[in-house]
């Protein structure tokens, strides 16, 4: 009976420091699996990364670690609900990479959500030490449009949106139009099979009609 009870209780131990150990963050060998998932996301094999964290993920649900790489995977496969909610989950706990914070601004930002956008990008920005390059990350910029954005919504400008008619567009790809600061020129990529001749009459002609309509 005795021996039935110490067996017992040296199951329990180890069970219990199996838990502790599980529970303070991957081991050796999970946190090997991780550099090997960053490897494939920053390799560009986005599914295969997402495969190896989720794996990490499943013994460590609550490790912002973690899960700021299953959220930056999300990201990048251009999953931006789920890369939303992964990262808010890593925002909220104890310890996580600050890029989580820059990468939801990105996201609430595209949403629309522009307080939450700021308030992101702003936690970020407190979180980036002297010696850490901040002006790569345009983070002053991302602010700054933020907060056009929102006195701009508060004064709405009337748009009136007209096709510029087979003149301009074609059967093929016609992308990216940026106008001059003037509003006197427009250019724009296309895919046509045109000559280079025939593309420069097209863009004379689209000049001429802005100047018309100016």
């Amino acid at each position: 009976m005795n021996k039935a009870i110490a067996k017992f209780f040296l199951i329990s131990i180890l069970m219990f420091s199996f838990v502790s150990l599980r529970a303070d963050g991957p081991d050796a060998k999970e946190k090997l699996k991780i550099e090997l998932g960053k490897q494939k996301l920053y390799g560009g094999k986005f599914k295969a990364a997402l495969k190896i964290f989720q794996e990490v993920l499943a013994n460590h649900p609550d490790d912002g670690n973690v899960l700021f790489y299953v959220g930056l995977t999300y990201y990048q496969l251009k999953e931006y609900d789920q890369a939303q909610n992964t990262l808010e989950k890593a925002s909220n706990a104890k310890e996580t990479n600050k890029e989580t914070f820059y990468y939801l601004g990105l996201i609430y930002q595209s949403n629309g959500k522009f307080d939450e956008a700021i308030q992101s990008f702003t936690s970020f920005k407190t979180k980036i030490t002297e010696k850490e390059n901040l002006t790569e990350y345009f983070i002053d910029n991302y602010l700054s449009q933020l907060n056009n954005a929102k006195e701009m919504v508060t004064r709405p400008v009337d748009v009136k949106i007209e096709n510029m008619g087979n003149h301009v567009n074609s059967t093929y790809d016609d992308k990216s139009p940026c106008v001059s600061a003037d509003g006197l020129l427009m250019v724009f990529t296309s895919r046509s099979e045109e000559h280079t001749s025939e593309l420069q009459s097209r863009l004379h002609l689209v000049c001429r009609l802005l100047l018309e309509k100016k």
